[in-house]
């Protein structure tokens, strides 16, 4: 029991242990990210089509509907838009993920896709992904609303919308998904005023009050209708990144007040 020799064992024993935890803990995350990403691979097969590379579960045909729904709408959208907005098809590929009903994101890597309901939609611009949480039972039209809402934010992001104020992406959106000032007549509860519109804050167009939403796609939607040339002037200074969007708004375009006012009642000519 008192063998000089014990310690010197103790520590032969123990020393390969400790260095394994030290490597765990070194190199796990790492470790366990790459073989989420690896097991994400295999779960959700990539395949190309066109500028899009979509992942969809394995044996699943989903990418048949989803890559003509995004040809179609980018087509549509360039066409209708691409000279005033500055928008074009996208020059490098974007990826799409079309989630299972069962999919732990967070898993794979995927932490932008957390949280997401059925049937809606993220763009992911850092990683220049699309998620859209699909449910068991597959609903086509309403996977495809959400995969052209997140399209659109694609093209937006690549003329430069991370350098405009929020409610501005927010209200083009809308525009690119083609929505006429017509069927927006079911939109007009209790909005926002202009003025709260233009300082609105990323945080504003998240969760499930969809008022701000509804607010800047709404107001977008009369500008252009309404005052084309004056927006259109307004666009190009926002994305020059003109810092004041109030200022801005003020001076391309009219007092906040006196806008929200004529807004109201072009809203109550729609309904």
């Amino acid at each position: 029991m008192n063998d000089r020799r014990t310690p010197l064992k103790a520590s032969l024993l123990v020393a390969p242990l400790l260095v394994a935890v030290l490597a765990l803990h070194a190199w796990g995350d790492a470790m366990a990210g790459g073989l989420g990403r690896a097991v994400g691979a295999w779960q959700y097969p990539e395949r190309r089509h066109s500028q899009f590379l979509i992942r969809v579960p394995r044996r699943s045909d989903a990418d048949a509907f989803a890559s003509r729904a995004l040809e179609e709408f980018v087509a549509q959208a360039v066409k209708a838009q691409g000279v005033p907005l500055a928008i074009q098809v996208p020059a490098q590929p974007v990826s799409v993920v079309l989630l299972d009903a069962d999919p732990e994101p967070r898993r794979f890597g995927w932490t932008a896709a957390e949280g997401l309901r059925d049937n809606e939609g993220v763009f992911d611009a850092a990683h220049r992904t699309i998620y859209v949480q699909m449910e068991r039972k597959i609903q086509q039209d309403l996977v495809v609303v959400a995969l052209r809402q997140a399209a659109a934010r694609v093209l937006l992001h690549d003329a430069g919308s991370s350098r405009w104020s929020p409610w501005l992406t927010e209200g083009l959106v809308g525009c690119l998904e083609g929505i006429k000032p017509g069927d927006l007549r079911t939109w007009t509860g209790d909005l926002p005023q202009v003025r709260e519109i233009l300082g609105s804050h990323e945080a504003d167009y998240r969760g499930t009050s969809p008022a701000y939403a509804r607010g800047a796609r709404l107001l977008i939607a009369f500008l252009m209708d309404r005052m084309p040339e004056r927006f259109a002037y307004y666009y190009k200074e926002e994305r020059a990144g003109v810092p004041s969007p109030l200022s801005t708004f003020s001076e391309r375009i009219g007092d906040p007040a006196h806008v929200d006012a004529d807004w109201r009642a072009w809203l109550q000519a729609q309904k």
